[in-house]
């Protein structure tokens, strides 16, 4: 039987990852960025829409609620003997708040720095080798979705492959969940790819309308 706290912290996480801060940070630019660019709150669209300093601010705080929620397990002890999937389980349930946020109509992001800040805290190793296939996939198209969907998939498969140790199976689960609602939730962009219509992650150099509604 689950315990009553692993369901309050796995709520709590949800909610954690929920906070739209590339929303939040728009609106206090005076921009919703739901009717900009891409249309996503994440930090890719942060930046093509406000600038790099937003951008950058988007990242860090989403990725802020991946390792938080990752570290939930560590903050609120509650089976030792589960710790590790109990991490992975906050984390993905951190993802999937940011991905269906609740307090935009169970809309949000792509779930990429969520997912970052997750597996710094839980396969920081796995990570590098992501990363690196992101910087490969990006330099190589210029599009940051390319280097996000590449990313995702390259996560679980460098846990699969690794040379420097084994994962625990729920957390090598919870990368094949966090891979899968990034995936998801890039359906858009593969879309666009198809049609060449993608957009380059880069500012544009058109202003940002103000959106008054």
């Amino acid at each position: 039987m689950v315990e009553p706290e692993v369901i309050g912290l796995c709520i709590g996480a949800f909610i954690l990852g929920a906070l739209p801060t590339g929303y939040i940070i728009g609106r206090l630019h005076g921009v919703d960025l739901r009717s900009q660019g891409s249309g996503n709150i994440g930090a890719t669209n942060a930046r093509r829409v406000l600038g790099k300093r937003a951008g950058i601010l988007t990242l860090l705080i989403d990725a802020g609620k991946g390792m938080l929620a990752a570290s939930f397990d560590y903050l609120f002890p509650i089976v030792s003997a589960a710790s590790a999937s109990l991490a992975a389980l906050y984390g993905v349930c951190a993802i999937a708040g940011h991905c269906y946020s609740p307090f935009l109509k169970f809309k949000g992001g792509k779930g990429v720095a969520t997912s970052l800040g997750v597996f710094i805290v839980l396969a920081p190793a796995a990570v590098l080798a992501s990363f690196a296939v992101f910087v490969a996939a990006y330099a190589l198209t210029g599009f940051a979705s390319v280097g996000s969907i590449s990313a995702a998939a390259a996560l679980p498969a460098a846990m699969h492959l690794s040379f420097w140790g084994e994962y625990p199976t729920g957390t090598i689960a919870g990368a094949w969940l966090a891979a899968s609602l990034v995936l998801l939730n890039h359906r858009s962009n593969i879309r666009r790819l198809i049609r060449r219509q993608e957009l380059a992650a880069k500012r544009s150099s058109a202003k940002p309308k103000e959106n008054r509604s």
